[in-house]
């Protein structure tokens, strides 16, 4: 049992550090194994990196037959999918400007893929289903644009405020992980409301 203590000053060094001195504890015919919080997180990154790909490669064109078929047209489902991108992509953006001033957690990710994902779809199956029941009465397209978001449009806003609310709850968590899940979950929450109230309409 070997008790090694890296120097560096952040999270980022010792792992740098970790990687550089780990393929010098392997000895032939002898099994290695390493445990404390740096390895895990480099572990945890790796895994993480790739089961989120596998995901994605994975659930995106599931996700895209299911929506044509509820929404009944291509143009329409492509619509969620689009927020679901913005709101992912808006997510990581925050979170790399927070990873600027705080040490931000790989968990975070995960929360912004699958949050930001499903709540985009969810939200643009409000908008885009009561924009359709606007015009199934006979409303103008803008007139029935306005109507949606005064009913529609208004549950998503109590909704994304309510949710970001509930992920900030973790932020008082001294554990880097809860506090970047809360990070991450906040961010994508925010930017899948605010697209689906801005951008959404817009289309």
């Amino acid at each position: 049992y070997a008790l090694v203590q890296l120097r560096a000053d952040d999270e980022d060094g010792k792992t740098a550090a970790y990687r550089d001195l780990r393929g010098a504890l392997d000895t032939p015919g002898v099994r290695t194994q390493t445990g404390g919080n740096v390895p895990f997180l480099e572990e945890a990154n790796t895994r993480t990196t790739a089961d989120i790909t596998r995901a994605e490669l994975l659930s995106m064109p599931i996700l895209l037959v299911l929506l044509v078929l509820i929404f009944g047209g291509l143009v329409a489902a492509s619509t969620p999918l689009l927020i679901g991108l913005l709101a992912i992509l808006g997510g990581f953006i925050a979170v790399r400007v927070v990873n600027l001033f705080t040490d931000v957690s790989i968990f975070a990710i995960n929360v912004i893929t699958l949050i930001g994902l499903g709540l985009a779809v969810d939200y643009a199956l409000f908008v885009v289903s009561r924009f359709r029941e606007e015009l199934a009465a006979g409303h103008s397209t803008p007139e029935a644009v306005r109507r949606t978001m005064a009913t529609a449009g208004r549950t998503v806003l109590v909704s994304g405020l309510t949710i970001a609310l509930a992920m900030a709850s973790l932020l008082i968590f001294p554990q880097s992980f809860l506090r970047s899940m809360g990070l991450g979950g906040m961010a994508a929450v925010l930017v899948a409301m605010l697209a689906a109230l801005t951008v959404l309409p817009a289309l």
